[in-house]
C-alpha cells in the first residue's frame, strides 16, 4: 500500500517529526513518500536517509533555506503547486498550509489537523504570541485584511474536500468544529518518553520544582520564575531555550533557588523529572500538551493552568490546577500541592494512553480503512 505523507517545511527536528512521522514511517507494511514545501539536506540524510522526499522548485533556489521567513506569504502556494496523484492514500498532517495540497479525486485523504492556523482563527489567543513575527512578516499593513481574507477562504476550502479529519485532542476537535463545521476524530500523538519510563523509578530525595519548555512569554515562564522570586524557600529549575534567555538571566541572577539549565540532553532530562517534585505548566491555551505528559510518564505531578489540551488527561490524581497565569496563583497551586498527597503509580497510569504503541495501532487501523 502506497501511502503519500504531507508535512509542513522540514527545517528542524522538532515534535511533529519526531513524534508523528518517526512513529508512522517504522510501519514497514506501507510504502512510504514524504511531500513538503522544502526542507533542509542534513535533516533529511540524518533521520529519513530511505525514504523518497518530494518537494517544490523553492527547494533548489539558491540559499532559500536560509532566508525563508519573507516568504511565509506563499507558503499556501507552494502546496498548491504540488499535486499527488499515483498513491492509494494521503495523509496530511497540519497546523498550516500543508492541506492546501492538491490530490487525485479517486485517493482517500485524511487531514490530521495539530491545530487551525492560529494567526488566522484566534488572533485573541494568548499564545499566539509565538507568532508575532510570522505575522510581522507576512501581514504587511496594506494588505493584512485582504491577504487574512484569502487565507481563510483557502484554508475553509482546502478542510472541506478531505473525507475524514483527525485531531490531536479534544481541545482541537473543538477547534475543528468551531472554524471548520467538521467533524473530526480523536487520535492523541505518541509521547516517546512514556515507552522509556516504564522501566524507571523516582527518586526518593526530590528538592526542586521543574519547568520545561522555550524560553518565550507565552509559555507562561516570566510569570512562573516571579511566582519562585517570592518562593525564595524553593528551589526551581528551568529546561529550555528561546529568544528570552538573555532577558530571563538578567531576571534571576540574584536568586539563587532559580536555576537557567539550557538544553539538556535527554538522558539529563529523565533524571530532572525523577528527581523533581512536580512540573510547573503555565501554557495557555496549548493544542495538546506533551511535556505534562513527559512529567506523568515519570511519576512526576503536574502543577498546570486549567485550559487547553493538559485538561484533558490531568485530574486530581495526578495534578494541581490554578486558573491564570498569574504568580500569585502559581504560588497558591504550589502551596496547595505542597498540601497535597499524590501515588507515583497512579500519577504514572495517566500517561499510559500515550504510548508510541498506541499511537501506532490506532494509525494502523486508519491506513488500512
Amino acid at each position: 500500500m502506497k501511502i503519500a505523507l504531507v508535512i509542513h517545511p522540514l527545517l528542524k527536528y522538532g515534535g511533529a517529526e519526531k513524534h508523528l512521522i518517526d512513529s508512522i514511517l517504522t510501519d514497514k507494511e506501507f510504502e512510504f513518500e514524504i511531500f513538503t514545501a522544502f526542507y533542509k539536506d542534513s535533516l533529511i540524510n540524518e533521520h529519513f536517509p530511505n525514504v523518497k522526499v518530494n518537494t517544490t522548485f523553492f527547494n533548489y533556489l539558491p540559499e532559500a533555506i536560509k532566508c525563508w521567513k519573507p516568504f511565509i506569504s506563499i507558503w499556501g502556494l507552494l502546496y498548491r503547486l504540488m499535486k499527488i496523484k499515483s498513491f492509494d492514500k494521503v495523509i496530511v498532517i497540519s497546523d498550516g498550509f500543508e492541506k492546501q495540497i492538491r490530490t487525485k479525486e479517486s485517493i482517500k485523504t485524511v487531514l490530521y489537523i495539530l491545530t487551525p492556523p492560529r494567526f488566522l482563527w484566534m488572533e485573541e489567543s494568548r499564545a499566539n504570541e509565538k507568532g508575532s513575527e510570522l505575522i510581522k512578516s507576512i501581514f504587511y499593513k496594506p494588505f493584512k485584511k485582504i491577504l487574512h481574507k484569502f487565507w481563510r477562504y483557502t484554508d475553509l476550502k482546502a478542510v472541506s474536500r478531505y473525507d475524514e479529519i483527525l485531531a490531536n485532542s479534544e481541545t482541537v476537535i473543538k477547534r475543528v468544529k468551531k472554524y471548520y463545521g467538521r467533524d473530526a476524530q480523536l487520535l492523541y500523538p505518541p509521547v516517546e518518553i512514556v515507552d522509556k519510563l516504564k522501566s524507571y523509578s523516582p527518586v526518593e530525595s526530590k528538592e526542586n520544582y521543574l519547568f520545561i519548555g522555550r524560553l518565550e512569554k507565552y509559555k507562561g515562564v516570566f510569570e512562573v520564575i516571579e511566582a519562585f522570586k517570592e518562593l525564595r524557600d524553593r528551589k526551581l529549575k528551568v529546561i529550555g531555550t528561546g529568544s528570552r534567555i538573555d532577558e530571563l538571566k538578567q531576571t534571576v541572577k540574584e536568586y539563587e533557588n532559580i536555576s537557567l539549565e539550557g538544553f539538556v540532553s535527554p538522558k539529563k532530562k529523565i533524571e530532572m523529572l525523577l528527581s523533581s517534585k512536580a512540573l510547573i505548566f503555565a501554557s495557555s491555551d496549548e493544542d495538546f500538551g506533551i511535556v505534562p505528559v513527559e512529567a506523568l510518564a515519570a511519576g512526576l505531578p503536574v502543577i498546570s493552568i486549567s485550559n487547553g489540551g493538559p485538561t484533558e488527561f490531568l485530574s486530581d490524581k495526578c495534578a494541581v490546577l490554578f486558573d491564570e497565569v498569574e504568580p500569585s496563583l502559581i504560588m497558591e497551586a504550589v502551596k496547595e500541592f505542597e498540601s497535597s498527597k499524590f501515588d507515583p503509580v497512579d500519577v504514572k497510569k495517566c500517561s499510559d494512553k500515550f504510548s508510541k504503541e498506541a499511537y501506532q495501532w490506532r494509525f494502523k487501523e486508519i491506513l488500512l480503512s
